[in-house]
This record gives structure tokens, C-alpha cells and sequence, in this order.
């Protein structure tokens, strides 16, 4: 019976992550356009700052003493994925479409951007992969309980994408937001906010990583970018316990 619960947790998890990342990528690749203004504009200003504040409160290391209070320590992660991927979808279908457009291509180069928007998105998976995809849904934790494995710390990783900035995975939702073969009104003021959520919440992030990790991801922070990619690969000179965002 355990077994089957922590089965359905990580069920739930994986729909609680992707189903509102699919319905994102939707909103993006074909936004609405209607005949909001400047009160409209406001409305979706306050609804993306909320958001935003309850993800960021959540990140808080007080919050998640609260909820392991609540919850359990291994099941922190999947409630802050719940209540985000819940809040996301919120979000989404509370957006106000707003009149007027910047740019709409057709034709061959409406599936050049397509692709290019598609391959944005990959990348951010990717990324999530490499950096232990698992632990970003919360799964990982509760796979070690059913299996009655101690907690580990995440391992700094420098594959991929992470040995040429600190951030890739915002890197690549950036340019998700950004890329795109339409791009009106109600697309663009959710890119610029989003864009300003992404870099407020990895400065927050990073500052947080340094207290947690200590003198192995300060190497990393002196070696790696946070955002703009390096030309060449850094490697470590030897690794140890941490994490990277």
C-alpha cells in the first residue's frame, strides 16, 4: 500500500510539471489577440507578480521548513511543484489578450521560428535532464523513501550546457519567450515580465546556492557565467557535493 502511494505522488508529480509546461508552450506558440488595453496590461502585470511571489516565497528556506513541517521533508519538492505547476495554470488562463501585434511570419519561415521556438524548448528539457530531472519534479526524494535509501546531496553539474554558464536552463526559457513566429501584445508583455522573473529569481537563486554549497560552487561561479555562455568548457579540478541551477 506504501508503495502504491509513493507511486501515485510521483505520478502526480510528473503531471503536476509537465501539464502546465504543455500548456505554456501552446500559450506561446499561438498567443491570443484581443481588445485589451492599458487596465487589461495592469491586470496581467499583478497576476504575474503574484505568481511570481508565491514562487519566490516558496524558494525561501523558511517556507520550506513550513512545508516539511507539513508535509514531510521528502515531499517538500512535490508540493512546491503542486502549488507552482496549479499557480502556473492560473496564470495562464487568467492572461488577458491584449490588442495589437509586433510580428507575424507565414509561410516557410512561420516553421522556421516554430522549429527554432521547439528546439528552445527541448534545450530547457535537456538541461533539466542533466541536471538530475528527477530531483527537479520532487520524485527523487520519494523514490529514496520507497526504497529506504538515505538522502543525498545533488553533485554540481558541469556537463553539458552547465560548463558554459551557471543557467542554462533559464538561458533557453528566455529565448522560449522571445522566439517564435508570432509575437503580439499579449505574447510580448508576458515575455518582458517573465524575462524579469527569470533574472530576479537566478540572482536570488545563485545567492542562495553559494550559502548552500560553499567554496565549490564559489569556483564554479568564478569560472562559469551566469547567463551569457562561455566560448570554451570549464571543467573542475576535482568535484564534490552541491548543486547548480
Amino acid at each position: 500500500m506504501r508503495k502504491a502511494f509513493h507511486g501515485a505522488v510521483i505520478a502526480w508529480a510528473v503531471l503536476a510539471f509537465h501539464v502546465p509546461q504543455a500548456w505554456l508552450l501552446v500559450f506561446l506558440l499561438f498567443p491570443k489577440t484581443g481588445n485589451g488595453g492599458w487596465g487589461d496590461a495592469a491586470v496581467n502585470a499583478l497576476l504575474m507578480t503574484a505568481w511570481g511571489g508565491v514562487h519566490s516565497l516558496m524558494a525561501r528556506d523558511f517556507a520550506q521548513k513550513a512545508m516539511a513541517r507539513l508535509v514531510g521533508r521528502d515531499f517538500v519538492k512535490v508540493l512546491y511543484v503542486t502549488v507552482a505547476g496549479l499557480t502556473q495554470c492560473a496564470l495562464l488562463a487568467l492572461w488577458r489578450p491584449l490588442a495589437g501585434g509586433v510580428w507575424e511570419v507565414r509561410g516557410l519561415g512561420w516553421w522556421v521560428l516554430a522549429g527554432l521556438f521547439l528546439a528552445a524548448a527541448g534545450a530547457v528539457f535537456v538541461s533539466s535532464l542533466l541536471l538530475d530531472y528527477m530531483e527537479a519534479l520532487g520524485a527523487r526524494a520519494v523514490l529514496r523513501r520507497m526504497r529506504g535509501e538515505a538522502r543525498r546531496d545533488m553533485p554540481l553539474s558541469v556537463r553539458g550546457p552547465y560548463a558554459y554558464c551557471r543557467h542554462p536552463v533559464y538561458l533557453f526559457t528566455i529565448l522560449l519567450l522571445w522566439t517564435g513566429p508570432v509575437m503580439n501584445l499579449t505574447r510580448l508583455e508576458f515575455a518582458f515580465l517573465g524575462t524579469v522573473y527569470i533574472l530576479v529569481g537566478m540572482f536570488l537563486e545563485d545567492r542562495d546556492t553559494v550559502r548552500s554549497m560553499g567554496p565549490e560552487y564559489e569556483t564554479y561561479r568564478k569560472n562559469v557565467p551566469m547567463l551569457i555562455p562561455r566560448l570554451t568548457p570549464w571543467r573542475p579540478p576535482a568535484t564534490g557535493k552541491g548543486g547548480a541551477g
